[in-house]
Formats: C-alpha cells, sequence, structure tokens
C-alpha cells in the first residue's frame, strides 16, 4: 500500500507501472478532520489515495470473506456488505507527536487486507 496526495499520485501511479507492478485498486481515505488550509487560497484537502499494489495480478492474497465480515468503524462500510473503495477514517490529531512527517492513523493500517 502506498499513500499518497494529488502532488504524487500521477507519478507514483506511473513509476509503479513502469517498474512492471500491478495497481490491484485505489482507494480514497477521506479524512473527516484534515489539515485546515490557513493560507486560504486553495481547497481543504480532505482525502488521500492509496495504491495497492502487487509485484504480479496472480501472486496476491486478499481473504475477500474475512475483510467483508469485519465491523469497521467507518459509515461508508458495514459488515456483509459489498466492500467499497472509500473509507472515512479520523485522521490523526494535528499535533505530531511521532516525528513522522505524514503520521497515518492506526485504523487506516489495521484495515490494510
Amino acid at each position: 500500500f502506498i499513500f499518497g496526495s494529488y502532488h504524487n499520485s500521477g507519478l507514483i501511479n506511473r513509476l509503479v507501472q513502469m517498474k512492471g507492478y500491478v495497481i490491484i485498486s485505489e482507494i480514497v481515505w477521506v479524512q473527516r478532520n484534515g489539515r485546515p488550509n490557513a493560507a486560504m487560497r486553495r481547497l481543504q484537502t480532505s482525502h488521500h489515495s492509496i495504491l495497492w499494489i502487487a509485484k504480479d495480478s496472480q501472486q496476491y492474497r486478499f481473504n475477500y470473506r474475512l475483510c467483508k465480515r469485519i465491523a469497521y468503524d467507518d459509515w461508508l462500510s458495514k459488515p456483509n456488505q459489498q466492500l467499497r473503495d472509500v473509507w472515512d477514517i479520523p485522521a490523526n490529531g494535528h499535533e505530531n507527536t511521532s516525528r513522522h512527517p505524514s503520521p497515518k492513523p492506526l485504523a487506516v493500517m489495521e484495515r490494510d487486507f
């Protein structure tokens, strides 16, 4: 899984294809509490793209039935219904205590199949 935004997702997509990898799917992660746009010169970014990539389109593992049964804390996802490519997961607070330039909430990482 590779996280990106409109700044870099097109480039990442192209580089992945040039390396011969396969994009299985793109997931849109909606951030209800995304970072505010202090300059107010553009729209507030409230989503990230997650590219699900595999080296071979036939050699990756995905347990769809198991993932479908899980009750995620997400108003777009309901147990035993079709899995969607849009996830509504709150972002971490705006204070970055991890010293990572782009911390992700644990709920996003736990949902990775």
